[in-house]
């Protein structure tokens, strides 16, 4: 060795490759918005220690309807100083839920004249839809009992319908109240001719009209002439009322 001189470069070449990382990207749950967005982030696994990077990850559901594990399309990226010394692959799918949007549903219930029935009709509004969802809202209800009254119990209930409608979860009243109102009816009062017998004492009898078939309703009536003597096409004075248990159901009005 001693017998030699050695010069030699100082310089060379040779690559560094990027170290291969993986990410993985996960997605978080949420309640239905009627969007596909979704909340997305990740791990690295393969780092350096101390090296200056960030892992940037976006996604979408697959679509935008609720359900448990449904598909979330994902991607990622790196970013920050370092973010040049790594090749990165990362999962491009994942799952998570998207839960049913709780809403609120008020029913409401027409009031309505005596008809013998229970029947009701119903209406309501919605709380919490998401604009333009193709929802409506079904509603149906029964009044406690038929008879006339105020501010009597509906027994209520609601169901959702639409395209939409699985993506929520419905709360509803299942009572309100309305008044069933007297139903109007007429009564014709008659008085059978006599022979005089020294009272202004009549007999007298009537029909209804507007009764509602199978009531149970009758129509008392009483009346006296306007004096004893014998007369043709006396006045006689006449007056009527309803009896039987569904006579409160019923508004009269009658010849006097």
């Amino acid at each position: 060795a001693d017998n030699y001189s050695l010069s030699t470069n100082d310089i060379t070449t040779a690559d560094i490759d990027r170290k291969a990382i993986t990410g993985n990207i996960t997605a978080g749950d949420k309640t239905y918005d009627g969007t596909r967005d979704a909340v997305t982030g990740g791990t690295l696994d393969g780092v350096i220690a101390g090296d200056d990077i960030a892992f940037d990850t976006e996604g979408s559901f697959a679509d935008k309807n609720a359900g448990d594990d449904k598909q979330v399309d994902v991607s990622g990226s790196l970013s920050g100083t370092d973010a040049g010394n790594y090749d990165l692959s990362i999962n491009d799918t994942t799952t998570a839920d998207i839960d049913r949007k709780a809403i609120t549903g008020n029913i409401t219930a027409d009031g309505k004249t005596y008809d013998g029935t229970r029947d009701a009709v119903t209406g309501g509004t919605l709380d919490g839809v998401i604009a333009g969802d193709d929802i409506a809202f079904d509603t149906e209800g029964s009044f406690a009992d038929k008879n006339a009254g105020t501010d009597k119990e509906v027994d209520v209930s609601g169901s959702l319908s639409g395209g939409d409608a699985d993506n929520y979860s419905l709360s509803t009243n299942d009572t309100t109240t309305a008044d069933i109102d007297r139903k109007a009816i007429t009564g014709n009062i008659t008085a059978d001719g006599k022979t005089y017998d020294g009272t202004r004492d009549a007999v007298t009898g009537g029909t209804l009209d507007g009764v509602i078939a199978g009531d149970d309703i009758a129509f008392d009536t009483d009346g006296a002439f306007a004096d004893k003597n014998a007369g043709d096409d006396k006045q006689v004075d006449v007056s009527g009322s309803l009896s039987g248990i569904d006579a409160g159901n019923y508004d009269l009005s009658t010849n006097d």
